[in-house]
């Protein structure tokens, strides 16, 4: 019996632990999504920032693309009910990180809504440059 009864306390614990394992993974969790488009990848993670929502989207280029430096780079926020935007455009000036290997935005706001946005940018490889608009939402 005494066995028995470690191995019960044994698997309450585990059990124990992993609900506190879900439960902090749940409230530190961050949210990511990946597009990967014919000559880019863009990742958006969403996170919290004390009473903030950040989110934090990725452009990079893939099949020997880079950044374009010299495209105007746009990402316009959709207005939504019940989310405030710190910015509702955001340009390469605006960027978290502008580079030929990586652009980076961060998109702070409030509210617990899905958001959406629109993206305009550039990519080139030694031939030639290409652009897209790519609707985001997270």
């Amino acid at each position: 019996r005494v066995s028995m009864t470690q191995r019960n306390r044994t698997k309450i614990h585990l059990v124990v632990f992993a609900i506190l394992m879900a439960v902090g993974l749940l409230s530190t969790q961050v949210f990511a999504d990946t597009i990967n488009g014919p000559f880019y990848t863009i990742e958006v993670k969403k996170s919290k920032k004390k009473d903030k929502n950040v989110a934090t989207i990725t452009i990079t280029g893939t099949k020997g693309y880079h950044c374009n430096k010299l495209y105007p780079w746009k990402l316009k926020i959709n207005p939504v009910e019940g989310l405030k935007f710190e910015k509702d455009t955001y340009t390469k000036k605006d960027a978290k990180q502008f580079s030929e290997k990586v652009v980076v935005f961060e998109v702070v706001y409030t509210g617990d809504k899905k958001a959406s946005a629109n993206l305009k940018m550039s990519l080139c490889n030694e031939k030639q440059c290409d652009r897209a608009k790519v609707d985001l939402t997270w």
